[in-house]
């Protein structure tokens, strides 16, 4: 039996929608002297997927550009999941795929370039995960704790206990972009993924990021060697092997602290 995801493991990202249709799905230009700003579906127009067979996208010239997804039944983040949204994410992250082409515009991260927004209705925080000086272009999968402090707000503090509207932002102030630039796809909420099994190979870790990789959670990623996780993990299984491999937590907004490692039955 192979390493698979397991469902009902100790940490779990449970996908928000797939990005495949604009069905709950919408972009709003927070600010800026450009047009306004609407949502439409990458497939024909800017032609960038990262996991199904569509994605969001959206514009964003001269302008500060929003594409978010709502939830009206809302996702808890509360430590004790004491809020009044029905999913509960004690503590959670918000993750995101994302692209912006036109990222050398880009605002630089400490002045909000790109951002994570969770939004209650009424009030929006919003977290600078990156910017011109910090990130290229392509897709990526960003993430965000919410038990951090947000970078700033549109109101006040949004209600963590009850999110209705998860989205990202892009901001290049006053300059020219003029295409299509801005792509959204799949997002997710959790603490991480847990894996069960017996490994196939000595390669635990390896493979799985794999299978992170066959659902397109982004959680877990493999570069020049390293595998890298923005989440907690578990195993769980027998004859569990990994060798020379090496698993580095990333410095996620809040969570390079508060992430876990949890192994049970026999691992080498």
């Amino acid at each position: 039996m192979a390493i698979i995801i397991n469902a009902g493991g100790t940490y779990k990202a449970v996908r928000v929608d797939n990005a495949d249709t604009l069905t709950g799905w919408g972009a709003f230009k927070i600010e800026g002297s450009g047009g306004s700003a609407s949502a439409f579906l990458s497939v024909g127009s800017v032609d960038l997927v990262r996991q199904g067979v569509n994605a969001v996208a959206s514009i964003t010239n001269k302008t500060r550009v929003q594409i978010f997804f709502t939830y009206a039944p809302g996702y808890d983040f509360t430590s004790g999941s004491s809020g009044t949204g029905t999913t509960k994410v004690p503590n959670g992250n918000a993750y995101i795929w994302a692209a912006f082409l036109a990222a050398a515009q880009a605002f630089t991260k400490a002045n909000g370039g790109l951002q994570i927004s969770l939004g209650d209705g009424t009030n929006t925080s919003y977290w600078n995960v990156a910017g011109s000086d910090t990130y290229s272009g392509g897709f990526k999968k960003w993430a965000v704790n919410s038990a951090i402090a947000p970078s700033e707000n549109s109101g006040t503090n949004a209600d963590i206990g009850d999110i209705t509207q998860i989205g990202f932002v892009t901001d290049v102030g006053g300059v020219a972009t003029r295409f299509d630039n801005f792509v959204v796809d799949a997002m997710e909420v959790g603490d991480g993924l847990s894996f069960n099994g017996t490994t196939v190979s000595n390669a635990l870790f390896s493979e799985a990021v794999a299978q992170d990789d066959v659902t397109v959670i982004g959680i877990l990623r493999l570069e020049e060697g390293i595998i890298f996780s923005q989440g907690s993990v578990e195993f769980s299984g027998t004859a569990m092997t990994s060798s020379g491999e090496t698993l580095v937590f990333t410095d996620t907004l809040g969570g390079a602290y508060t992430y876990s490692f949890d192994v049970t039955g026999t691992v080498t």
